[in-house]
């Protein structure tokens, strides 16, 4: 997926996004017919581990403002993103 790297560059948080939208479509593929809640459960699903969680905060937050939430909201945007943006190329 080109547009992980385009929104996200080659870092970690590519990684990490690229293992999420990996799980969003094997969602789509078992027959989740929302998008919304397959990219939700492949979110609650992927990110389990600590370590993703700092690296989304560390690419969306500042040590001043630090939000999980708010970190999480802004990477399910840009990986809904990810999605409409390829969706256009094909």
């Amino acid at each position: 997926m080109n547009e992980i790297f385009a929104q996200f560059g080659y870092g970690e948080i590519a990684g990490i996004a690229e293992r999420v939208l990996d799980r969003y479509q094997s969602n789509i593929e078992d027959g989740t017919k929302d998008e919304y809640d397959a990219l939700i459960q492949a979110m609650d699903d992927e990110l389990i581990y600590t370590a993703d969680q700092w690296e989304i905060m560390k690419y969306y937050c500042t040590p001043q403002d630090a939000d999980l939430t708010e970190a999480f909201m802004q990477f399910e945007t840009d990986l809904m993103q990810c999605i409409m943006d390829e969706r256009k190329d094909t």
